[in-house]
């Protein structure tokens, strides 16, 4: 026994690198169990070889104390090389057996420690890791994490596992069900949005219920996208009906009511359904010139008016983004044509827009010409909205319920330092087919150039910037108050802050008046309230002093009497009235230093209340400053709405010196 544990400890050694030369039958294989780092292995009884004095084994293994070859390893074997007897062993011609090697590999991976790369435990653990690896991105269920898994778990479980195998078949169905909501995304038209809708509510119900993945799901774009029109609809069912029902009236019909859709449409509805409503407009003919019409009605209906809480048109800035917004979804090409092209009469929008009450249908065509457009790649829109792509993500993991697009375009106005509540919807997001994203940035609204954002974020986004073509270059002028139109918004909101501040710092000179008032009337009503009580103390000091000078005299008769002692008793009333006198003395030494505290007090109050008499008049000095400067501020703020409002109600033909001939019905009453 001593014998046989001193070999299998030293079977355990990991330096074995020779095969060792000894037979384990199949039943004799299966006693061999791992429990806790013991390792209790039933060797096979030592068979005794006639020529063991010349067996080279124990050269080959130092440590075994004697032979227990059942063939000998003669010395001209031993003297091989291990190369050359590698053939032998795979054919179990050489001088060793391939049970040998066999018993060798089981036993090194039997008796190898737990966290051996080797040992057999460890393989056990690592496929049991896979398997939960695997389980968390199914309960996830983000596709590309999906995939990750999948491949990871398919190097060590095999591909004809079960488990390998269910989990392949649902990210086949995952990925069915994304390529026909990217389709459906990518081929989406006014006319069968109720066809495209309710199609992909019935297959958003079915995956939901056969996938049985986790909201991970819903992380890809496209699914999103599919999730969220699906949503959109149902708030949205009439507009967007009744969309569809103007396209098949014409191109003045479908215009006029793309225009209220675009100014009056929800953040939602624009996100998902802003591209197939605006590649409609591009089908229809002369498009361009009913297009403005249909705004400069729209906008006549809605007069600028200036804000009561902010004079600055915020309003009328909004309706301009939202339409600038929806065109600068189009491919430039495709927007520059529809715009500037001229129709069957020689005309373009521009020159009926010129026509309209006020600016803002020849600013909501022209502002998205200027733009310059940002291709953002998918690796980059993961990156910003943070989604989880990773295998075997913790199943604790919160899964946002806002669309990734709409947090990578949060993200991207964060990066760029801009406030994603008024910048991220005029950028006008639309996804591509590769899962990213492209949004036109507009100088004017004090968003970026295209090709610093390039530089800052590298090679996970495309520049393209804009050009001025010939046909803006016509409208100069009118261009020229455009810009100004797009600065004004600025000029107000910088005037109302200065007004605001300047009220900020009147309503503290205000109260700054209205506190050194109070305090110098409080001061001089302390002083009177203290002479009175000065005039009382004194009055009171006075009649102490007139007693206490009679208490005097009547001691100095009772001393007298005393000293001639012609009364009896005389004594004992002159110790009673010394006792009062000297109480009566303390109360008048009392009410003299009282008296003296007074006129002290007095003297100090009414400083105090010449000083505040003083303070009083610089606060007001600082009232009328601050009164003058909020008055100025004021009139500075009247002037900025005011210059707005006339540029925004600026005749563009009577700027240009244009005389064009326009048919009446393009002319607004």
């Amino acid at each position: 026994k001593r014998e046989e544990a001193s070999v299998v400890k030293r079977i355990a050694n990991p330096l074995l690198a020779m095969p060792l030369p000894m037979e384990l039958s199949a039943e004799e294989l299966k006693t061999h169990h791992w429990k806790e780092h013991k390792r209790k292995v039933k060797l096979p009884k030592l068979r005794k070889s006639p020529a063991r004095q010349n067996c080279q084994c124990l050269t080959l293994c130092p440590w075994l104390e004697e032979c227990r070859c059942q063939d000998p390893i003669d010395a001209a074997a031993f003297r091989m090389k291990r190369s050359d007897t590698l053939p032998d062993l795979r054919t179990g011609d050489g001088p060793f057996s391939p049970k040998h090697e066999k018993l060798v590999a089981f036993f090194s991976k039997e008796l190898l420690p737990p966290h051996a790369p080797g040992s057999s435990l460890h393989g056990r653990t690592k496929e049991a890791q896979q398997r939960e690896l695997l389980t968390r991105s199914c309960n996830h269920g983000e596709l590309v994490g999906l995939a990750a898994g999948i491949r990871s778990a398919t190097v060590k479980l095999g591909i004809e596992d079960p488990q390998i195998q269910q989990a392949r078949e649902m990210q086949s169905k995952a990925a069915s069900f994304r390529r026909h909501c990217r389709n459906a995304y990518l081929q989406l038209h006014v006319r069968t949005l109720r066809e495209t809708v309710g199609d992909l509510i019935g297959q958003i119900y079915f995956h939901e219920k056969s996938l049985g993945l986790g909201p991970g799901l819903w992380e890809d774009p496209f699914l999103a996208w599919a999730r969220q029109a699906t949503t959109v609809w149902s708030a949205n069912e009439d507009m967007l009906d009744g969309l569809t029902r103007k396209i098949q009236e014409g191109p003045a019909a479908y215009c006029e009511a793309w225009a209220r859709a675009a100014i009056d449409g929800t953040e939602e509805l624009l996100d998902v359904f802003g591209p197939a409503l605006s590649e409609a407009l591009l089908e229809l003919p002369d498009v361009g010139l009913e297009l403005a019409a249909a705004l400069g009605k729209v906008f006549q209906e809605r007069p600028a008016v200036p804000g009561e809480s902010s004079p600055s048109f915020d309003r009328e800035v909004l309706q301009v983004q939202r339409v600038s917004r929806l065109l600068g979804i189009l491919e430039t090409s495709r927007l520059e044509l529809m715009v500037l092209r001229q129709a069957s009469t020689g005309l373009t929008s521009l020159d009926v827009a010129a026509l309209q009450m006020d600016m803002r249908t020849f600013c909501a065509l022209t502002l998205p010409l200027y733009g310059d457009v940002l291709v953002v790649h998918h690796g980059l829109q993961v990156e910003l909205a943070g989604t989880k792509n990773q295998a075997g993500v913790s199943p604790k993991t919160k899964v946002s319920t806002e669309p990734p697009v709409q947090r990578a375009g949060k993200a991207l106005c964060n990066l760029l330092g801009l406030d994603a509540d008024v910048h991220r919807g005029s950028l006008g997001i639309r996804l591509l087919q590769d899962g990213g994203f492209k949004i036109r940035l507009q100088q004017d609204m004090g968003q970026p150039k295209a090709l610093a954002v390039a530089d800052l974020l590298g090679d996970g986004v495309q520049a393209e910037p804009g050009k001025v073509v010939g046909e803006l270059v016509r409208w100069k002028k009118s261009n020229a108050i455009a810009r100004e139109v797009f600065a004004s918004p600025g000029h107000c909101q910088a005037a109302n802050q200065n007004s605001n501040d300047a009220h900020a710092r009147l309503a503290e000179a205000t109260n700054g008046h209205d506190g050194a008032v109070a305090h110098r009337q409080a001061l001089w009503e302390e002083v009177e309230d203290l002479k009175r009580r000065r005039d009382e103390t004194k009055a009171k000091e006075e009649a102490q002093s007139a007693h206490y000078m009679a208490q005097m005299k009547l001691e100095n008769e009772l001393s007298k009497k005393v000293m001639r002692q012609s009364e009896e008793g005389a004594e004992e009333e002159l110790d009673e009235l010394k006792e009062v006198m000297k109480q009566e003395k303390a109360q008048l030494a009392q009410t003299r230093q009282d008296l003296k505290d007074l006129e002290q007090s007095i003297l100090d109050q009414t400083a105090a209340a010449q000083q505040a008499e003083l303070d009083e008049a610089e606060a007001k000095k600082r009232l009328e400053e601050a009164a003058a400067e909020a008055a100025d501020a004021a009139a500075a703020l009247r002037a900025a709405t005011s210059g707005f409002e006339a540029l925004l109600k600026s005749s563009l033909m009577e700027v240009e010196q244009k005389t064009l001939l326009i048919p009446e019905r393009w002319i607004p009453a």
